[in-house]
C-alpha cells in the first residue's frame, strides 16, 4: 500500500434499541433460569409488575429479534444484570 494512501476505520453496525432489548431479553431469560429465580423476582428485578406482561416480553424476545415498549429504567436493568 503506498504511503500516502491510510484506511479508513470501519464504521460499527448501527444497532436499534428493539434489537437490543430483544437480545438482552433473551440473555436475561437464560441468567434468570441459571439462577432459578422465582418468577416474582425476575419480574422484580426486571421491574415489571404484571405477570402477562413479563411472559409477554418474554415470548416476544424469543419469536423476534426486535422488541419494543421497554422503558429506559427496564433497559437499564437488564444492563445491570446482564454485567453482573
Amino acid at each position: 500500500m503506498p504511503a500516502g494512501t491510510a484506511l479508513k476505520p470501519r464504521r460499527a453496525a448501527e444497532i436499534s434499541d428493539a434489537v437490543q432489548a430483544g437480545a438482552g431479553l433473551r440473555t436475561y431469560a437464560r441468567i434468570v433460569e441459571e439462577w432459578k429465580l422465582q418468577s416474582s423476582d425476575a419480574m422484580a428485578l426486571l421491574g415489571v409488575d404484571s405477570r402477562s406482561t413479563f411472559y409477554e416480553l418474554l415470548k416476544r424476545a424469543r419469536e423476534s429479534k426486535e422488541v419494543r415498549g421497554l422503558s429506559k429504567d427496564q433497559l437499564d436493568r437488564l444492563s445491570y444484570v446482564l454485567a453482573i
